[in-house]
């Protein structure tokens, strides 16, 4: 049973590999376009196998690569972010992926989730 998960994480790592373009990013598949999110899911990915090593070494770089594609998707979605759908994915993911690369507590991207707390009542906490 060992070998055969030790065979599945090492295929996922060559599938994740596989949909990187060197100097652009990541795609979901390999025949898809490059995308903000595919970032997010390849660090998962990653992780899901255990490729800390992997992640360790590009940290620094992911971690920038992030931050960057959230504020460009805050950018494009400019108004109303407490209901954009695509910007709510990427923000979950982003912080999510963060959390994974052990760089959310350096700047855990407050002012973007306070935005979408202050601006829907639902989420604001009462006592």
């Amino acid at each position: 049973m060992n070998s055969n998960m030790d065979t599945l994480r090492e295929k996922y790592g060559e599938f994740i590999d596989s949909c990187y373009i060197h100097g652009k990013g990541y795609k979901l598949t390999r025949k898809s376009d490059i995308s903000p999110y595919s970032l997010c899911f390849a660090i998962f990915g990653k992780h899901l196998i255990g490729d800390d090593i992997f992640l360790s070494e590009n940290k620094g770089l992911f971690d920038s690569l992030l931050r960057e594609n959230i504020y460009k998707k805050k950018l494009e979605c400019k108004e109303n972010l407490h209901l954009s759908k695509p910007y709510l994915q990427l923000l979950t993911f982003t912080l999510s992926a963060l959390k994974i690369l052990d760089s959310l507590k350096e700047d855990p991207l407050k002012e973007l989730t306070l935005e979408i707390i202050s601006n829907n009542p639902c989420l604001l906490y009462t006592s």
